[in-house]
């Protein structure tokens, strides 16, 4: 702690802050929110933290659990050599990427309790861009079958990225279509990231590789999943995504922790509603309940994360380019270039309203009052100028320029 004197004298060679920290990673019974928390309490360093003495460390923890602190970390600076750890991962292809890297995807690192050590398979690439989550039911049915081929189908112009968990029923639907429509997917392990789970996915998480895909974990090797790790496996695809698609649930299932994970770090939430009848429906209509986007088609999705869609692509295309003949016509001044505004794509009431429209959100109340347009009207014009790709309607009735 700052002032109390505890300096933290090293004895031993000197580590990276990536292999201090991967070495705190393997104290048993600290996770990465109590560590966290450590390192912001002190003026000590990452590699000062990890040699810590028992004396430091009976100042942070209190009672039983400081005998078990001192305890887990004498063990674990006894039995792991973070040097040697990091040059095998190396040797064996698996990137190690430490909190506070570069190429740390950023979306995770905003989360209230991002994984300090990653360890990663593949294409770190893949884990940042425009990015999807797609969780459900172990038990899918063929309608959930269905609603995720479809999704991931429409979604393919926008180009998203797909992450989920590997798990049997939707999350493999999510991974295999995402693979068919030739999408990076991501894989996030509840377990080691040598631990395929469940084993009949081996072939699917290499196709991932194959198809400059990752598998990620913040995990190292030999470690089994539990009912503690796949649960925290759920917020990583949370944090890692812009939104998170639940197609099928329980109430209490894994797909409502990821939710419940998103709508906390203020990620959007789409839930596909189902038969009222079927329990796995009864996840994503509770959710529709509490907010949650309800998804009919991808268009719900790009007007929620103000993705351009598909559809309108060849009309933005289409309308830049007659910006750029416009400003040649104005550098040549040959008038006969110029666009005739009777010829514009935009009606006079688009015009005006697309005229009182910002580039930041904005209340589209506020509206009325700059364009002199009817409510009614407004509403209407809006939809237009959305589908032409000149404005995106966001959540809270706001609206802004693109």
């Amino acid at each position: 702690m700052k002032g109390m004197g505890n300096s933290i004298k090293l004895s031993k060679p000197p580590l990276s802050e990536k292999e201090a920290l991967l070495g705190l990673t393997h104290i048993k019974g600290v996770g990465p929110k109590t560590l966290k928390t450590m390192l912001g309490l002190g003026s000590w360093s990452v590699e000062e933290l990890w040699h810590a003495k028992p004396a430091l460390l009976r100042t942070l923890f209190k009672g039983k659990q400081a005998a078990r602190m001192v305890e887990a970390w004498e063990v674990a600076q006894k039995e792991v050599n973070p040097a040697r750890l990091l040059t095998m991962y190396e040797k064996l292809g698996i990137q190690v990427i430490a909190y506070g890297d570069p190429v740390y995807p950023s979306l995770l690192g905003q989360i209230y309790a991002p994984p300090l050590i990653l360890y990663v398979r593949g294409k770190v690439d893949a884990l940042t861009g425009k990015t999807l989550g797609f969780v459900g039911t172990r038990k899918c049915s063929a309608y959930g079958e269905q609603v995720v081929q479809r999704m991931i189908q429409d979604l393919v112009p926008a180009r998203p990225n797909i992450i989920s968990g590997l798990a049997a029923g939707v999350d493999g639907q999510a991974h295999q279509q995402a693979l068919n429509y030739g999408l990076p997917t991501v894989a996030v392990f509840g377990c080691g990231i040598d631990q395929i789970f469940p084993r009949r996915h081996e072939r699917l998480a290499q196709q991932i590789l194959e198809a400059d895909g990752a598998l990620v974990s913040e995990y190292g090797l030999g470690v089994a999943g539990s009912k503690s790790t796949f649960p925290q496996r759920n917020r990583i695809i949370a944090g890692l995504s812009y939104g998170v698609v639940v197609v099928e649930g329980g109430v209490r299932s894994g797909s409502l922790i990821t939710a419940r994970y998103a709508m906390e770090e203020g990620r959007s939430v789409f839930a596909v509603p189902g038969n009222i009848f079927s329990p796995g429906s009864q996840g994503p209509l509770k959710l529709i309940q509490e907010g949650a986007v309800l998804l009919k088609t991808p268009e719900d999705i790009f007007q929620e994360l103000n993705w351009l869609a598909p559809l309108k692509i060849e009309k933005v295309i289409e309308t830049k380019e007659n910006e750029k003949e416009n400003s040649e016509a104005f550098s040549t001044g040959d008038s006969s270039l110029l666009l005739n505004p009777s010829n514009s794509t935009l009606s006079d009431e688009e015009s005006r309203l697309l005229a009182c429209i910002e580039f930041e959100p904005m209340a589209v109340e506020s509206l009325q009052q700059k364009s002199g347009l009817p409510m009614a009207k407004i509403n209407t014009t809006l939809t237009l100028l959305a589908l032409e790709g000149h404005i995106a309607q966001l959540p809270g009735a706001k609206v802004c320029r693109t």
